[in-house]
């Protein structure tokens, strides 16, 4: 190769290098933007992951508090309703009691009168 050659391939060579060094630069200086970036994201994140936790647990407080005065609202009124109820049962159960003691009577009556012999 004649000498005007090897130093024009020398000097693309130098120029190639320097290119490259920038490019190494500019490639240091993106890295440190991207880790600033995502840096800041994740900072951000983690300020919304918080505020959600926060909004979340006061949802869940609110229908807590809603549930347990629904479950007191039922059973005041389930309460209110079987107390008259439980009283009529007792009624009607006792009156069935007095009922079936005048069937008995009554079908012993009736086997005396057939001249059977009355059940105990």
């Amino acid at each position: 190769m004649d000498d005007e050659l090897k130093q024009h391939l020398v000097a693309m060579e130098g120029r190639l290098d320097a290119k490259i060094e920038q490019l190494d630069a500019k490639i240091e200086r993106l890295d440190a933007k991207i880790e600033h970036v995502e840096a800041r994201l994740d900072a951000k994140i983690e300020r919304l992951e918080t505020r959600l936790d926060a909004k979340i647990e006061h949802v869940e407080t609110r229908l807590d508090a809603k549930i347990e005065h629904v479950e007191t609202a039922l059973l005041t009124e389930f309460h209110k309703w079987a107390s008259p109820v439980e009283s009529r049962m007792r009624t009607h159960r006792s009156w069935f009691y007095e009922v079936d003691a005048e069937v008995e009577l009554l079908k012993n009556r009736v086997q005396k009168l057939e001249g059977g012999t009355p059940s105990a």
